[in-house]
């Protein structure tokens, strides 16, 4: 028996200035476009990190799993990483230890040049395009302009899958917790 615990990230700045905007009705243009990978928690995101360490201390302590059968995967962007680094506060994992991980393919889907528009500006300021991206109905499949569908977050994943096997026979692994971002982890519950 294998448990799997999929982390999302905290609250992220993005995720704050997103629901900022849509208070004011303000769309989300390139003029506030964050790079990906630098994109930090705010202070409720590290609350809500801390939080998620207790919970998952307690899990481990309750079910009395030793945390060298605990298998830790995170993704290299900052908001995943910051999420882990609070969490870990409480969890104690030793980040030199080799049940600790930072996996490049866990990072985020790539949304290509509409990374963080608003659906309105893109229909409005890319319609021939935005057009293209939409003609497959099956979302899954739906290429972003420059970027990933979540088929193809969901096949470099399966790299995931074989490590966790890979590291579980090697290790006896009862457990394993992956701090990643939401669509990473919705397609790592469709893999």
């Amino acid at each position: 028996k294998l448990n799997v615990f999929l982390v999302r990230h905290g609250e992220s700045v993005s995720n704050a200035l997103r629901a900022k905007l849509k208070s004011e009705n303000i769309l989300l243009d390139e003029n506030q476009v964050i790079e990906d990978a630098k994109i930090d928690l705010t202070e409720k995101g590290i609350a809500q990190s801390k939080d998620i360490g207790r919970k998952l201390n307690n899990y481990l302590v309750v079910n009395g799993i030793d945390k060298d059968k605990t298998l830790v995967l995170v993704s290299p962007y900052q908001r995943a990483r910051a999420t882990y680094e609070y969490a870990n506060e409480i969890l104690q994992f030793e980040n030199n230890s080799d049940n600790v991980f930072v996996l490049n393919v866990l990072r985020e889907q790539a949304y290509g040049a509409f990374h963080m528009i608003d659906r309105e500006i893109k229909k409005r300021k890319y319609e021939t395009i935005y057009q293209n991206c939409q003609k497959n109905t099956i979302s899954y499949y739906k290429p972003q302009f420059l970027g990933e569908s979540p088929m193809d977050v969901s096949t470099r994943l399966n790299t995931v899958t074989d490590f966790i096997e890979k590291i579980s026979k090697q290790k006896d692994i009862q457990t394993v917790i992956i701090f990643a971002h939401k669509n990473v982890n919705k397609c790592m519950l469709m893999n």
